[in-house]
């Protein structure tokens, strides 16, 4: 065998301390032995490691993609359900009250209220109602939202264009927090989704703050039926009751056409794909002779307050 033995200091007391049996190999490009143990560590401390590490980042990039990639299919499908949505009620006859980009169409507490990111938004610290320039008599509104915590809005039903939704319009319908400490001991007639001060929502059917809810509210004669993420919670005929919370009367109670708006407590809560239906005649949906069990449970709690 041609070549040198290269045995140094180093090699041989590295051997000694680890343990590792001495064998050597011949190197032939530089035609020198050298143990086969140091050529294997080298490998595997810098060869090896770095080719894992490398094989960990492009399964780590194969995943991310992935996940990228679902991501925007799911985006993608969202976005088309919404928009053979918006075309189906298109055809029923609903129209948008937003542009999505400023407060176009609307009127009183515009200085109040903002555009961002296609919702309606009230801003911190600020209210009033913000109403539409255009009156409607009976009609279905459908509006998703979302409640920051604590958060207080109401919907303004025929507003009059002047005074308090709660009061001086046929309604306010309430936009809160339930769950939020301090409103733990409220009236269940100030509770999400109730007409105001009148009639008593059922619970339960709020989504957790931070997530949007759905609404559809019906408004025939002066029944108003509120329907919350696919549940009935409110269905009843304001006319017939007679006893208010604070025993405060409501003035605009039989009010048979105003505007519809948001009525902003300091909170920014946010509104979103807010679109309307007026309602002829033929297209009203017809009055109940008799009131089911939730809503005479609901009256009857009302009278009780």
């Amino acid at each position: 065998m041609e070549g040198s033995w290269y045995r140094s200091k180093t090699n041989s007391r590295y051997s000694r301390d680890q343990g590792i049996p001495f064998t050597p190999i011949l190197l032939q490009e530089r035609n020198t032995l050298f143990p086969k143990s140091i050529a294997m560590t080298f490998l595997q401390r810098y060869f090896l490691a770095d080719f894992r590490r490398s094989i960990l980042c492009s399964l780590a990039a194969i995943l991310a993609l992935n996940s990228l990639i679902d991501s925007s299919i799911a985006i993608g499908q969202e976005d088309a359900v919404k928009a053979a949505k918006v075309k189906a009620e298109s055809s029923e006859g609903f129209q948008s009250l937003c542009n999505g980009k400023d407060l176009t169409g609307w009127e009183g507490a515009v200085d109040d209220y903002e555009v961002v990111e296609g919702s309606i938004v009230c801003k911190p610290n600020r209210g009033g109602v913000l109403f539409t320039k255009k009156q409607f008599a009976d009609f279905v509104v459908r509006v998703e939202f979302l409640i920051p915590p604590g958060g207080n809005n109401g919907l303004a039903i025929r507003y009059p264009g002047k005074g308090r939704a709660s009061y001086d319009a046929m309604c306010e319908l309430q936009v809160l927090d339930d769950d939020a400490p301090k409103y733990a001991t409220l009236d269940p007639r100030q509770y999400h989704g109730s007409i105001y001060g009148i009639v008593a929502a059922k619970r339960g059917a709020l989504k957790p703050v931070g997530q949007w809810n759905e609404q559809e509210v019906t408004v025939v004669g002066s029944r108003i039926k509120v329907e919350l993420n696919g549940q009935v919670i409110v269905d009843a005929d304001v006319a017939p009751v007679e006893t208010y919370l604070h025993d405060l009367p409501h003035p605009g109670k039989m009010l048979t056409q105003g505007h519809f708006g948001f009525a902003g407590h300091g909170d920014p809560v946010k509104f979103r794909n807010i679109r309307i239906k007026e309602l002829k005649p033929a297209e009203q949906p017809p009055v109940q002779s008799a009131k089911p069990s939730s809503e005479k449970s609901a009256d009857e709690s009302a009278r009780k307050k």
